[in-house]
């Protein structure tokens, strides 16, 4: 008896010890879970929707400010400027054809959606805001948002020497249907909208924006609208003819480049500088100092630089009041005027500007701001993550994988081969699989 006793007592106090011993296991495992679980937590916070990536780079802050400059949500109860917003990315990421395929698709992402802090909305009522919603609340977040991306894009181009700040001047149309718009006429035969635009040369971003009738004359808008910065040159084509508008460069201190037109009358004074053999050799003629003549003339002398292209061997004269600059340099710097052109069918082709969810004046004008505000979220994000390739590539990653919770910063480290891959197959289907579960 005394023998079991004491076999007792030594598995109790095993016992004990075992007690003592699996608490403090638990103990540490809890705590081991409880790291894991904030890591997972942590990492899930990070690698959110690839859309609610791209919408961080609005400040939903700023843009409560708009709506309140507006008073765009005093009327609106449960769908609001934020909701509109996030539809019409949705619209322009996935490029829908209508409301019918926008609503489906927000039924098919309910839960992401919900993350989003919005929900699924009926056509009437996204009909409803593009005409309620006044388009001047998404006007006033483009140029909040742009001045951002100013900050991150200020200077791109380290490479470039040149002291100037370059501005280029021109303009777009858009042709609208004249059996559901009519609002905007061409000669009673098309509708059409245009879209004004300075673009910065630096930074490849759209600076300002005017809209208006397709019927409105380029130089109307550039004499009401845009204004000369000092010290800067702005670029544009001939369809900017009015001389007695140029003498307006000399009192604000601005420069500008364009092309003289075949049937100007100009009186020339004299040679302004003579060109070296090496200059002659890189296709430039003569650099003149002229005085315009005629109806509309220029107070002051202006710069007249022919150059000879040695490819096409085609003739062009350029006219500025840039006297410092070497004759060479303004003709590449109107070369580079085409950077415009490829934005303009870039944007044509990507972003949803050619058919509208909305027939009203308002509901057009907010979709095309909000288009522009997509490109502005495409810039900062190639910016500050130092994507080598083009905006083409980096829209069709968010496209292709707009609803997935991942890193955008790993998707963008993608190598080329798989970038055709995501080319080459229908990216348009991959947007309706469901999202991953959280």
């Amino acid at each position: 008896m005394k023998r079991d006793k004491k076999e007792g007592d030594e598995i109790t106090n095993w016992e004990k010890g075992d007690k003592k011993a699996t608490l403090l296991l638990k103990l540490s495992d809890r705590m081991v879970l409880a790291k894991q679980n904030y890591s997972e937590e942590k990492g899930m916070k990070k690698n959110s929707m690839i859309l609610r990536q791209v919408l961080e780079v609005i400040d939903q802050h700023e843009f409560q400010k708009s709506v309140a400059e507006c008073e765009a949500d005093w009327h609106g109860r449960q769908y609001k400027s934020w909701d509109h917003l996030v539809t019409q990315m949705l619209a322009q990421i996935t490029g829908v054809s209508g409301l019918r395929e926008l609503c489906l698709l927000q039924q098919m992402q309910e839960g992401a959606l919900y993350h989003l802090g919005t929900k699924v909305q009926k056509r009437s009522t996204i009909s409803d805001a593009g005409f309620r919603i006044p388009y001047q609340v998404f006007e006033k977040t483009f140029y909040r948002c742009l001045e951002k991306c100013n900050r991150v894009t200020y200077r791109a181009e380290k490479g470039s020497v040149f002291k100037y700040p370059l501005k280029i001047w021109d303009s777009t149309e858009i042709t609208l249907g004249v059996d559901l718009i009519n609002w905007k006429r061409v000669a009673h035969a098309k509708g059409a909208l245009k879209l004004h635009y300075e673009y910065d040369l630096e930074r490849h971003l759209p600076c300002f924006l005017v809209m208006t009738e397709g019927k409105v004359h380029d130089v109307k808008v550039a004499k009401e609208h845009f204004t000369p910065q000092p010290d800067s040159i702005y670029i544009f084509d001939r369809g900017y003819k009015d001389y007695h508008w140029y003498y307006s460069f000399y009192k604000t201190h601005a420069y500008f480049v364009t092309r003289l037109q075949k049937e100007a009358v100009y009186q020339s004074v004299g040679q302004h500088q003579k060109l070296s053999e090496e200059q002659l050799k890189q296709g430039l003629l003569y650099d003149l100092r002229i005085k315009l003549r005629g109806f509309q003339r220029c107070k002051e002398e202006l710069r007249l630089i022919g150059y000879i292209d040695p490819e096409t061997r085609q003739e062009y004269e350029f006219l500025t009041n840039q006297w410092t600059v070497d004759a060479y340099t303004i003709t590449q710097l109107y070369k580079a005027r085409w950077t415009i052109e490829i934005f303009f069918k870039w944007i044509k082709q990507n972003l949803k500007i050619k058919s509208f969810l909305g027939t009203s004046r308002n509901a057009i004008l907010s979709q095309i701001w909000c288009a522009m505000l997509y490109y502005l979220c495409l810039s900062y994000i190639k910016f500050q993550s130092r994507y080598p390739l083009s905006l083409f590539y980096l829209h069709k990653i968010i496209k292709a994988t707009l609803f997935k919770r991942t890193s955008l910063w790993d998707l963008l480290r993608l190598k080329l081969h798989q970038l055709h891959l995501l080319e080459s197959h229908d990216t348009r289907q991959l947007w309706l699989l469901p999202c991953d579960s959280p």
